[in-house]
């Protein structure tokens, strides 16, 4: 709670912020993933797994993958007010491969994990989100320098940040049940 609420308060304020160095991203992944995934299982089973620490990177890279598209549109306005964020150091075209990039690596995890039996058969479910994915690549490699063009990248993205972890979630719920 603490890491989280650091993470919240520093991400634009002042001394840190975090979002005008370059690192604003890696800290929303980093409190929507391991933080909030660890901290949740240490509050209910006063134990932490590797398994689970597995487990944080998929939301954890999702939510990364969805604050890198969200500043692409943003880019020459981040640039003019000295952000430093992944997107203005990569250029729109870098944010749009490196966000994919993280969803699509979020996907592989949650299927090698359940795979090599570290995570529940169930969650290779997380796989049906990845039509959102390509749906969501088609639309961005021509549109990511037109903003208004781009929303559907967008929402194609929130669309799989949102399968995927509610897929993934219930792939462990249904095998604990």
């Amino acid at each position: 709670a603490l890491l989280g609420g650091m993470a919240a308060i520093f991400y634009e304020a002042p001394p840190i912020r975090w979002s005008y160095r370059g690192l604003g991203e890696l800290v929303i992944a980093l409190s929507y993933g391991p933080w909030m995934v660890l901290g949740s299982l240490y509050l209910h089973a006063r134990a932490l797994s590797w398994g689970a620490v597995a487990a944080s990177f998929v939301p954890g890279l999702l939510i990364m993958s969805l604050a890198v598209v969200n500043a692409i549109p943003d880019y020459h306005q981040d640039l003019l007010v000295g952000k430093r964020n992944l997107v203005v150091r990569l250029g729109r075209a870098g944010g749009v491969t490196l966000y994919l990039s993280l969803a699509a690596a979020a996907l592989a995890v949650a299927a090698a994990g359940a795979l090599a039996g570290l995570f529940p058969a169930g969650c290779l479910a997380t796989l049906l989100a990845l039509p959102l994915l390509v749906a969501s690549a088609r639309r961005a490699r021509g549109t990511y320098t037109k903003p208004r063009e781009f929303v559907p990248a967008i929402r194609s993205i929130v669309a799989c940040y949102a399968a995927a972890v509610t897929l993934f979630t219930l792939g462990v719920l249904v095998h604990r049940l």
